[in-house]
């Protein structure tokens, strides 16, 4: 249970991140990195965006069982987090709220490996994803996330997020491939290089402490 309550949290503060993005915060194709602490004036509204786009994407009928499941167990946190939120309307509220969730001073497992699409955390306009790789590295949480871009579906895509360890920081930087790579999917990933195939089966690397592409 702490298991999934870590994921839950993580994937909210990305998603997070994702909304903040939409909203003309600036995330471009070279490494520029936005904290999610920067914007903490807007907290209350990107908290009820992500409720509202949790909410949308259950509407859909045709989501599977198991996507479903997941979708609903975000939601019903992301509310949890948002209540305790305004339930403690101080500094350091989410941290608090956070804290309540997971536990404080408590080391809690984070599942390590690779998970197909996205859970609905990007809108089709952002990326299409194909999967995603996520471990703990050091005393940050990581995620790699590999498909194509939005406005361009023959151009490969890399999105890393980085959350620290307090669960409230996180960066977001989108990484596109060559324009004419093909969606990419993720075969295997260490915290130092993700490797990819794309659907010709053509292989791409990413580096992840460099931020760049090529396999070595």
């Amino acid at each position: 249970m702490k298991s999934l309550k870590i994921s839950l949290l993580v994937t909210i503060i990305v998603s997070l991140s994702v909304l903040l993005a939409a909203c003309d915060i600036r995330l471009t194709a070279t490494p520029d990195t936005v904290s999610a602490s920067e914007n903490g004036g807007n907290g209350g509204n990107a908290d009820a965006g992500e409720i509202a786009f949790l909410e949308e994407q259950l509407s859909n009928p045709e989501l599977d069982e198991q996507t479903r499941a997941s979708l609903q167990e975000k939601l019903d946190m992301a509310i949890r987090i948002a209540t305790l939120q305004a339930a403690t309307p101080v500094p350091g509220a989410q941290v608090q709220a956070l804290d309540a969730v997971g536990g404080e001073g408590e080391e809690i497992p984070f599942n390590s490996g690779i998970f197909p699409g996205d859970e609905g955390l990007f809108k089709p306009s952002q990326a299409l994803i194909e999967n995603y790789w996520q471990e703990k590295v050091g005393e940050e949480y990581v995620q790699v996330f590999a498909g194509a871009s939005g406005e361009n579906p023959q151009q490969g895509l890399v999105i890393v997020v980085v959350t620290q360890a307090d669960l409230v920081n996180s960066t977001t930087d989108f990484y596109p491939a060559a324009e004419a790579s093909g969606s990419l999917h993720i075969t295997e990933a260490t915290p130092e290089l993700v490797r990819m195939e794309n659907q010709d089966g053509q292989a791409f690397c990413f580096k992840l402490a460099e931020g760049s592409f090529g396999c070595p």
